[in-house]
Parts: structure tokens; C-alpha cells; sequence
């Protein structure tokens, strides 16, 4: 079986949640703004923490509502028919994608086993999809 879609996994570290909106809102704008499609799957809601960090953003309006329509809540999506679910409504075959996996290491490693299961799946459905998964892990925790 031959994949013909390009995937890129990378990992980041932060300190605090509120870190971790710092980081990432400087680069889900970047990513709108480059039209790539942004999925998110985090273990925790960080939805209170990015509203306050885009509200010191400096952007466009429009820039911060395609922001703001990421989903910044917990998925508890840690069965492979709900993360199967999840990248079949999300993932854009005619853009690049980038995945943000957000919690501990068992979280981080069962949404990325179902990532990979789903892109095996679905090879023939993709082939023109270019796939980024970032997997952050808070330093704490190691």
C-alpha cells in the first residue's frame, strides 16, 4: 500500500496553558492567514485563555473570528470512531492541514495512533492533502 498524501509530525513544548495560547496564536493566524486548515484535538478547554490572549492580538477582525472558529474546547475523542469522525468532517483535500494534538502523553499518543490509522484508511480519499500534526506536551508533565 503506497501513501500518496505528505504528512509532518512535530512536537512543541510549553510551560502554562497560558503559554500555550501565547504560542499558538501567533501561528493558528499565520496558518489562516496561508489558508490552512487548522483541527484541533486538546485534552483540556482552552477556550478562555486564547479569547483573552486575542483580545492583546493585534489582527484583523476577520483574522480573529476564523481564529475564534477553531475549536479551542476539549475533545474527548479518544475512540477512533469519534476522531475518525472529526478528521472526515475537517480535513481539506484541496488545502494544507495542520492537526494540534494538546494533553498528556496517553492522550497525545492515542489521537495520533488514530490520526495515522485514519490516514491509512483513507489514503485514496486524500492524496492531494499535505498534513501537519503538532503534538505539544506541557514540560510539567516530563
Amino acid at each position: 500500500m503506497r501513501e500518496t498524501y505528505k504528512t509532518q509530525k512535530v512536537c512543541s513544548f510549553y510551560v502554562s496553558n497560558m503559554h500555550f495560547a501565547t504560542m499558538i496564536l501567533p501561528f493558528a493566524k499565520k496558518q489562516i492567514e496561508e489558508k490552512t486548515k487548522v483541527i484541533t484535538f486538546l485534552e483540556n478547554n482552552f477556550t478562555t485563555n486564547i479569547e483573552l490572549v486575542l483580545s492583546k492580538l493585534i489582527a484583523a477582525e476577520e483574522i480573529k473570528r476564523e481564529i475564534l472558529n477553531i475549536n479551542w474546547k476539549d475533545t474527548k475523542a479518544v475512540k477512533y470512531i469519534n476522531i475518525e469522525k472529526i478528521l472526515k468532517n475537517k480535513l481539506d483535500s484541496n488545502n494544507k492541514n495542520v492537526i494540534i494534538v494538546n494533553g498528556n502523553e496517553d492522550y497525545i499518543n492515542n489521537v495520533n495512533y488514530c490520526i495515522d490509522r485514519y490516514l491509512q484508511k483513507s489514503h485514496k480519499k486524500i492524496e492531494t492533502n499535505e498534513i501537519k500534526v503538532i503534538n505539544f506536551y506541557e514540560v510539567r508533565n516530563f
